[in-house]
């Protein structure tokens, strides 16, 4: 959550209580080149890339971490090597030391497999084991009136090709060409925070003024979807229409089911939810991250049975490393292999990303990695999805107060969604 809200109740979160923030000497120059409907955008992965992991300095064992069997459900393929006593290198059981490979597409995993001149197959390259390193540079995405008008808290792809954003008073949207459209309502919203494309096709949102989540249909009609809320903050919708949200002031985590006739809560209170963000749901281990705001912490919770929710988990904590003086999480994505994505906005700061790399148990692989850095706040990101989009089918969209979107090629897409 970011500020400019006209709030003033959030006063811990000092970074959602000022306007736009600008960069910082050392922040990096953004290459702001990108042409309305531009098919990519480019990324600069560092010397010394090493995957997922990051930089040797960010490991807790110093030993690579490797997945080793296949997910079916999420479709993830790996590569089992063994160890050579007598080379100290690895064995793929061809008959000579020295064979000619073949690389050729599987088109089943995304990946490649090669094929020795004996042709014994040395199996396929899991892409989720060939994720860039940081720091990659983003980039920004041009687009009619660009910046758009303050409040810019989040934005959603929708399965109709587009994006939907708050833009001032109102909500826009925007193609893959650049062009904007108003976002027509019946009646004028509040202040908007979260917001996310449902499969009904509708936009769910978090209003800050009147403590709601509303829904809001194509054709202008805006419905109550839940009310009583405090400062709802990150919205999630699930495969089957489940809207999750966190409670900024609340201390909470919590999901409304389908039908709307219930809030079941998932994470309450200042231990393990002070001033909880962003949240998401992954379908494949049925489980809830949502993250803290000051205090940096990423969790878990089980919800393999809806109805009795497992305690909060901690996964990992981030401590600032970007440019700006005090972690404060925002926003959270997930790519196809399971890997997090988070925003820490610095507090106000120019905001940075940061990727928790996961295994097939959805445990941490290492302490989660500074990807890039932006040159002013943003807070939430999403995967670019939909009809029209495919040219930035690895690329995460950031958005913050400021109005400037922004792109990042982290080489992998992302995790379903309604809006595809």
């Amino acid at each position: 959550m970011t500020a400019g809200c006209g709030t003033t109740a959030t006063g811990a979160e000092s970074g959602e209580t000022g306007g736009s923030s600008s960069g910082g000497p050392n922040a990096p120059t953004v290459d702001a080149t990108v042409t309305m409907g531009a098919g990519s955008s480019s990324s600069d992965s560092g010397p010394g890339s090493t995957g997922p992991a990051g930089n040797s300095d960010n490991s807790t064992t110093g030993a690579a971490s490797s997945r080793t069997s296949e997910d079916s459900t999420s479709g993830r393929a790996s590569t089992t090597t063994t160890e050579d006593s007598t080379t100290g290198g690895t064995s793929d059981d061809s008959t000579t030391a020295s064979t000619s490979s073949e690389t050729t597409d599987d088109s089943t995993t995304g990946g490649t497999s090669s094929e020795t001149s004996d042709g014994s197959t040395t199996g396929d390259i899991d892409p989720c084991d060939a994720l860039p390193a940081g720091p990659i540079l983003p980039t920004e995405f041009a687009f009619a009136g660009s910046p758009l008008d303050g409040n810019s808290e989040d934005m959603t792809f929708t399965s109709n090709g587009e994006i939907v954003a708050r833009d001032g008073d109102d909500l826009v949207r925007i193609s893959a060409a650049g062009t904007v459209t108003p976002f027509v309502t019946a009646t004028a919203l509040p202040d908007t925070l979260g917001l996310r494309w449902s499969p009904s096709g509708t936009v769910v949102t978090a209003t800050i003024g009147t403590g709601e989540l509303l829904e809001l249909d194509n054709d202008g009609t805006v419905t109550t979807l839940w009310p009583g809320l405090t400062l709802p903050n990150g919205v999630f919708i699930g495969l089957d229409g489940t809207v999750f949200l966190t409670d900024f002031l609340d201390d909470l985590v919590a999901y409304v089911d389908p039908s709307g006739a219930s809030l079941v809560t998932l994470a309450s209170g200042g231990a393990t939810a002070s001033q909880a963000n962003g949240v998401l749901f992954d379908p494949v281990h049925e489980v809830v991250y949502y993250n803290t705001y000051g205090d940096g912490e990423i969790y878990r919770v089980d919800l393999t049975d809806p109805a009795n929710p497992g305690p909060p988990q901690l996964l990992a904590t981030i401590v600032s490393e970007g440019v700006g003086d005090g972690v404060g999480l925002d926003g959270l994505a997930m790519d196809t292999c399971g890997n997090l994505y988070i925003v820490d906005q610095n507090q106000g700061d120019p905001g940075s990303l940061y990727r928790l790399s996961l295994d097939d148990a959805g445990d941490p692989l290492a302490p989660p990695e500074l990807l890039a850095e932006f040159p002013e706040n943003v807070a939430n990101v999403v995967f670019a999805q939909g009809p029209g989009w495919d040219a930035y089918a690895t690329h995460l969209f950031a958005v913050g107060v400021p109005g400037h979107i922004y792109v990042v090629d982290v080489g992998i897409g992302g995790a379903p969604t309604p809006a595809q």
